[in-house]
């Protein structure tokens, strides 16, 4: 992270803040699917690929040699099959090394103090966040990150004031009505 704040005070009590805030994100962790088939094979397959074969790993050895639930099925699609531990319906590796992230912001506030009964601040702010993430069947077969901007509005304005009215008990008017 990285964040650097200016800060000047300038006539008529206003003071103006300029701020940069960076934070950097690398080799972010996240659950990586390791029992994928190829997509260009399952591509070229298309429909072929969910017919019914008989399972070739139908009661093959014993159910602690060989655990899961293709051992029991006499019948099963091709595309089952073409996972590289075919018996195991998903391996996950949690906390894989991976993405990135970059958020990056710039901000200018003017505030003005109390004075005469009166006070404001304003406030914009310049945003942009990038994420590299898997797109696809493709990119996460071959583990391929790629980067996208987040939808989040850029720019921002924020303002607000506040005035005292100058009516009732010790003000300007009105102050001997009770």
């Amino acid at each position: 992270r990285l964040t650097l704040s200016i800060q000047q005070q300038m006539p008529g009590q206003m003071v103006v803040t300029a701020e940069y805030f960076g934070n950097f994100g690398f080799n972010v962790p996240y659950n990586r699917s390791l029992n994928l088939a190829d997509p260009t094979v399952t591509a070229k397959l298309g429909n072929n690929g969910t017919k019914i074969v008989a399972n070739p790993f139908y009661n093959i050895l014993t159910p602690d040699l060989f655990p899961g639930p293709l051992r029991n099925q006499q019948n099963v699609t091709i595309n089952s099959l073409l996972t590289p531990y075919p018996q195991y319906q998903s391996i996950t590796a949690e906390y894989s090394p991976g993405g990135n992230y970059m958020y990056q912001a710039g901000k200018i506030r003017v505030q003005r103090a109390m004075r005469n009964g009166m006070t404001f601040v304003a406030s914009y702010a310049y945003m942009r966040k990038y994420q590299w993430r898997l797109n696809g069947n493709l990119d996460t077969y071959n583990n391929v990150f790629s980067k996208y901007q987040a939808q989040d509005p850029r720019h921002r304005l924020v303002s607000s004031a506040v005035w005292l009215v100058p009516v009732g008990k010790g003000r300007k008017f009105g102050a001997t009505v009770y």
